[in-house]
């Protein structure tokens, strides 16, 4: 199947911004470990504060898992200054849970431009980003969006 890069992902969004990147690389990651097969198999639950810029990993997680609104198998939850992600391959019964970490959010809004975010996010490893069920622990995030080869 054929998805979004997250240049796309900035392209539909407005900007590519950390936030951004954060949704587009849980999406991936799940992606990867689920293999579905078709736009229906795979189904997204996010939870965030339902404010910017945390909105902002709902679009990122559309872009990098083909999960839209508008075919109901993405849902965003309300939850107080987490964001976490619940991805189920539906055809095939497996799932996978990622939580971003606190001190990476905490980070990430302390930054006064999107674009420095964006640069310090790159640089950190899946394991250093997210927590719980990680399959690629110690690949950069910028492999995950496709900025290395």
């Amino acid at each position: 199947m054929k998805y979004l890069t997250f240049r796309d992902a900035g392209v539909f969004h407005g900007h590519m911004g950390p936030f951004l990147a954060l949704g587009y690389a849980a999406g991936r990651i799940a992606v990867l470990a689920l293999k579905p097969e078709s736009e229906f198999d795979l189904l997204a639950e996010i939870y965030i504060p339902l404010k910017r810029p945390y909105s902002c990993v709902i679009d990122g997680v559309q872009c990098s898992t083909k999960c839209t609104l508008g075919k109901l198998n993405l849902k965003v939850h309300a939850a107080n200054e987490v964001i976490s992600f619940i991805f189920r391959n539906v055809k095939r019964g497996n799932s996978i849970r990622l939580k971003v970490r606190d001190y990476v959010i905490r980070r990430l809004l302390g930054f006064s431009k999107n674009t420095e975010g964006l640069s310090w996010l790159l640089e950190q490893t899946v394991y250093s980003v997210f927590e719980g069920d990680i399959p690629f622990k110690n690949v950069r995030l910028g492999e995950v969006l496709g900025f290395e080869e």
